[in-house]
């Protein structure tokens, strides 16, 4: 027990001090325990907060450095849509009865059934930038740790740029259409 305190202090102090936390044992934190030899940013585990900013962590391993890369930014966007859009619906059904056996004993019986569903569907999460990348060689394959920042600025400014091409694109088509009126009056 005392070694496992140990190692367990150990890790975090290393983690409190490094960008990467190397373990051989459990290591708790507040929400997450990790068994087994591994290296990983510490991001990874708590992400970094900041005001005006989402930041969303995404992994992903494969034999090709690039594959990795890609599917970890891949599967932080998706973390990231889910952040800003996600919509869960979540159905919980509880039954419980007695029944007794005699006069002295009865039993419960429980019976819960949980169903949800998370539904992320067209999240634009354009203007997000890759703060931070880790890559680890585990068995001869890529692990790949990537950090995605999503800003609020740059986020506003491509909203703004999208806003003023569409404004663009209605009074185009509304000139094109009071044109073709036009031309049909003038027929």
């Amino acid at each position: 027990m005392k070694n496992v305190l140990l190692i367990t202090a150990a890790a975090v102090s290393l983690a409190a001090c490094g960008s990467t936390i190397e373990t051989t044992g459990v290591v708790k934190s507040e929400s997450t325990t990790l068994v087994q030899e591994m290296k990983m940013p510490t991001w990874y585990v708590k992400l970094p907060t900041k005001a005006g900013s989402i930041y969303s962590a995404g992994s992903a391993v494969s034999g090709d450095l690039q594959l990795a890369t890609d599917i970890a930014v891949h599967n932080a966007k998706y973390v990231l849509a889910d952040r800003i859009n996600g919509k869960l619906k979540a159905q919980t059904r509880s039954f419980v009865s007695e029944v007794s056996l005699s006069a002295d004993q009865t039993a419960i019986i429980k019976d819960i059934e949980r169903v949800s569903e998370n539904n992320i569907v067209d999240v634009d999460v354009a203007g997000y930038t890759v703060a931070d990348t880790v890559i680890v060689k585990e068995n001869g394959r890529f692990r790949v740790y990537a950090l995605l920042d999503y800003s609020d600025v740059e986020v506003n400014k491509i909203l703004l740029n999208r806003l003023s091409k569409s404004s663009k694109v209605r009074a185009t088509e509304a000139f094109q259409r009071l044109e073709a009126q036009t031309e049909e009056v003038g027929e």
